[in-house]
């Protein structure tokens, strides 16, 4: 063969050796680990990567089995890259196709575990993994670690959200861990509500479930298990079953690394040394019921939790037939919200298909801002002119505690239609009740169900406090300002006493001391003067002569004059040697010491006077701050009884004369309200209620100042649905006691359910917010205390420097100022009054011609403020500003005028 030919040859050889090589390159299938280590009881996930395919269609991979293993298909992933490369000006470009495969698996056991070939195709191309074998450890268990979950104690139902707790339990740090939860994992049996991302610093822990990794936040706090402390991490997620049946819940498992000692590194420096060690929480089963199907109620769509309420709000009141209104229907509750529907609205417990159609509606709902409600926005047309309220939409739901179906209603919407008569709250709650009322046996059965309020279940009463004040407790007198003026004088007047007293004691202390000074030295003239009687002229009159002028020193007098003159002279006379002082110039040095002495005193004297006087206007102007504002809300109490003229003896002998009868009555009419609460006939109820507010009322009318029959009396108006009278009894329990938490509970109730802006003031937007907290009386015996503290800090005692008792003094002083502006700027209650009857026609002017004001009537229990009274009518003030004429017979005064 020629040399040509034989170079032609192995260049063919050559070129299909690299072509059988570049085939085989193309299509290529590896398998690996892809988390880590393999540890028998703990699933691990393997990868399959197929290269070399096309982008589309996707690869099959063949099933396989693994001898002793679990293996489940989380899903593939498909992976395009490209490169593009420029090389002496020729662009060549390479794309890379990969796809992977991944595998869940769980070993049981440690031991070595084959892996089959596994063929990846796609139509005539393929390429297969090689035969592998997997290495699962086993990793011991260690008394420094736990690992358990929280299951609920009882049975769930499906769909029930609760909270699945899982916790960790150490007491060695851990360096690196994986955890195992094989509820988490069933995506057949529970779904698992992925949780909200963690803003701000909060740590969290990283849980499989399933194909995810859910991050977890967390809490950290020291128990003792079984005599071991351990730090204790606890993490929770929220799981809800989706099938029923008994679930045998799989141990689960964390592993770690924990510290087992110390060694050194190749540099020998020492380090921890860790091990892996294992923690397996117990099986247990759990059991999953069914909802049942008795007695479902037509509005169930699915809901199940232990609370809920539906809230509806309407876009207009005045409609004619035909026109849309606009729903917007709010449902809240602790079950969870992102599947919740709220189901058909025309049904036989909400809409009426006779008097309503709806148009179009999102009955798949929006979630809240809160993720704590759902809100639906439905449109819906009238379809009859004698439609007078949109009705109570019920809400049906299963409360799984009480594995029983619970019911909630929206309340009724007065509507007024073109051309129909004017209709008011009340119409609209007694429509409904005879309505629920007329709906035959079942009704009846589920109002006898019905708590002693007469209607919570409904939603009627939810949130209202029913119970009665305790029976020792129901006539006690609230604290007012005229009970606790002698107190309030005598904190004040002690204050001002002591600090005066204590400033008088340091200020004079000098002079008190000068005092005994001048005493010592008219004492020393004295004895001078004596000792002159005896002794030579000469010798005595200089000691003479020094205690004079000493003294008047002392005095503040001209040691000269006549006197001493005289002394001098006679001290150097001739017969001074022998002869003592004379007696008239001895009496005359003692007469002038006195008269220097007396000058003193009455110096003395005047200035004492004057800071008398500083001190007794300091007393009068402290117990003219203190007995102003006190005296002005002695004169003010709400809700008191005015005086008419009674003679004292007469006065005295009332209370006594109708204790008896007022207890009698007190207890007829708890007699009659607990009767009310026991009736299961919402016709009779109501009765019941109405005939114990009567007694309440008149008892009322004997002690209109004690707070706590106040709200008694409010609660059984309430009871009978008579809205303006209970909230005129909380609003005067409130005055006299605003601590009142039932009175205030009950208020805020029924300003709820009244649909207009109430006038009354909004402690959460006042800054003189603790008007709402305390009554006057208490405010005036704080201010008390805080001014007498203030000026005992100012006053001056030994040890304090005068800065920081100033510092000191501050805070309670400007507490002081505070109760006196609050006390000064306080509301008068006569100016507010509650809307009685209901349906009441807000006018433009004082006459019953003149247009109305606002387009809706003013239900009972609107609160007003009162801004001018012409006989008859009188003109008052909404909450929001809004104006109008009301008659005087419709309104009850919060305190008489």
């Amino acid at each position: 063969m020629s040399k040509r030919f034989v170079a032609a040859l192995s260049m063919s050889i050559f070129a299909l050796v690299l072509l059988a090589a570049g085939a085989a390159h193309a299509q290529r299938a590896t398998l690996h680990l892809q988390s880590g280590d393999a540890h028998e009881g703990l699933p691990f996930i393997v990868a399959v990567s197929a290269e070399g395919f096309a982008p589309e269609p996707q690869p099959e991979i063949e099933e396989f089995a693994i001898a002793g293993a679990e293996l489940s298909f989380l899903g593939v992933t498909p992976n395009v890259s490209s490169s593009v490369m420029i090389r002496n000006g020729r662009r060549s470009e390479t794309r890379r196709v990969e796809f992977v495969y991944r595998y869940r698996i769980v070993a049981p056991k440690a031991g070595l575990y084959r892996v089959p070939a596994i063929r990846v195709s796609q139509g005539s191309v393929q390429a297969s993994t090689r035969p592998s074998s997997i290495r699962v450890t086993a990793v011991p268990s260690s008394e420094d670690m736990a690992f358990r979950l929280d299951l609920p104690e009882r049975a769930v139902s499906v769909g029930e959200t609760f909270d699945l707790g899982i916790e960790w339990l150490l007491r060695r740090d851990p360096s690196e861990h994986s955890f195992s939860v094989p509820l988490l994992d069933d995506g057949e049996w529970f779904d698992v509500h992925v949780p909200p991302p963690v803003s701000g610093r909060r740590q969290t822990l990283s849980v499989p479930a399933g194909d995810r990794q859910l991050e977890l936040p967390f809490t950290q706090d020291r128990v003792t298990v079984s005599g071991r402390e351990y730090t204790r991490v606890r993490m929770a997620v929220s799981v809800t079953p989706v099938q029923a049946g008994t679930y045998e819940v799989a141990p689960a498992q964390a592993v770690a690394e924990l510290e087992v000692g110390t060694g050194r590194d190749r540099f020998g420096f020492p380090v921890a040394r860790t091990q892996l060690f294992r923690a397996r929480d117990t099986a247990r089963t759990l059991e999953i019921r069914p909802l049942p199907l008795a007695n479902r109620p037509p509005s169930f769509a699915g809901a199940v939790g232990t609370s809920f309420s539906i809230k509806v709000q309407a876009s207009r009141s005045v409609v004619s037939v035909g026109e849309p209104i606009d729903l917007d229907i709010l449902v809240r509750g602790d079950g969870r919200m992102e599947g919740l529907s709220l189901g058909p609205l025309i049904a036989s417990d909400r809409l009426s298909e006779d008097e309503f159609s709806v148009v179009d509606g999102a009955l798949t709902g929006t979630l809240s801002e809160d993720d704590n409600g759902k809100r639906f926005h439905v449109t819906v047309r009238l379809k009859s002119p004698d439609v007078r309220e949109i009705p109570p939409l019920a809400f049906s739901y299963f409360d799984p505690a009480r594995n029983a179906y619970e019911t909630v209603r929206s309340e009724p919407i007065a509507l007024q239609v073109a051309g129909s008569a004017v209709v008011g709250a009340a119409d609209v709650v007694s429509a409904a009740a005879a309505k629920r009322e007329g709906e035959g046996g079942d009704a009846a059965a589920e109002g006898a169900a019905q708590d002693a309020a007469g209607g919570a279940r409904s939603g009627t009463f939810a949130g209202a406090e029913f119970a009665l004040s305790a029976a020792d407790e129901t006539l006690d007198e609230a604290a007012t300002t005229a009970g606790l003026l002698p107190l309030i004088l005598a904190i004040y007047g002690l204050a001002l006493l002591v600090a005066a007293g204590r400033t008088w004691q340091v200020r004079t202390r000098a002079a008190r001391g000068q005092s005994s000074e001048l005493r010592q030295a008219k004492k020393r003239v004295d004895e001078a003067v004596r000792r002159a009687e005896s002794q030579p002229a000469r010798e005595a009159a200089p000691e003479v002569l020094a205690a004079l002028r000493h003294l008047a020193r002392l005095t503040e007098q001209r040691a000269s004059g006549e006197v001493i003159a005289r002394l001098e002279t006679e001290a150097y006379a001739p017969a001074a040697a022998e002869q003592p002082l004379a007696a008239d110039l001895r009496d005359d040095i003692g007469a002038l010491a006195s008269s220097w002495m007396r000058a003193q005193r009455e110096s003395d004297g005047a200035a004492t006077g004057r800071r008398a006087g500083a001190a007794a206007l300091l007393l009068l102007v402290g117990a003219a701050l203190s007995a102003a504002p006190a005296r002005a809300q002695q004169g003010a109490q709400p809700g008191a009884q005015q005086g008419d003229g009674q003679a004292p003896a007469a006065a005295d002998a009332a209370p006594a004369a109708s204790a008896a009868t007022g207890a009698a009555s007190l207890e007829a009419a708890r007699a009659l309200y607990a009767e009310a609460l026991g009736e299961s006939s919402r016709e009779a109820r109501a009765r019941g209620f109405a005939q114990a507010e009567r007694l309440f009322g008149a008892l009322v009318e004997q002690y209109p100042d004690r707070p706590e029959l106040l709200a008694d009396w409010g609660n059984a108006a309430l009871g009978a649905q008579d809205l303006g009278r209970a909230a005129l009894a909380y609003r005067r329990a409130l005055a006299h006691d605003p601590g009142n938490q039932r009175a205030a509970r009950n208020l805020d109730w029924v300003r709820a359910r009244v649909a207009v802006g109430s006038a009354a003031a909004d402690a959460s937007s006042d800054v003189i917010f603790w008007r709402y907290l305390l009554s006057p009386a208490e405010r005036h015996v704080l201010g008390a205390l805080a001014f007498a503290l203030g000026l005992l800090l100012l006053a001056p005692w030994a040890g304090w420097r005068l800065r920081w008792r100033a510092l000191l003094a501050a805070l309670p002083l400007l507490l002081w100022l505070a109760m006196l502006l609050s006390l000064a700027t306080d509301p008068d209650p006569a100016d507010d009054a509650v809307v009685l009857g209901d349906g009441v026609t807000l006018r433009t002017a004082d006459s019953a011609g003149a247009p109305q004001a606002l387009a809706s009537t003013l239900p009972a229990g609107a609160e007003v403020r009162v801004d001018e009274i012409r006989g008859e009518w009188t003109r008052v003030v909404l909450g929001d500003d809004l104006a109008g004429w009301l008659p005087s017979s419709a309104l009850a005064p919060v305190m008489a005028r």
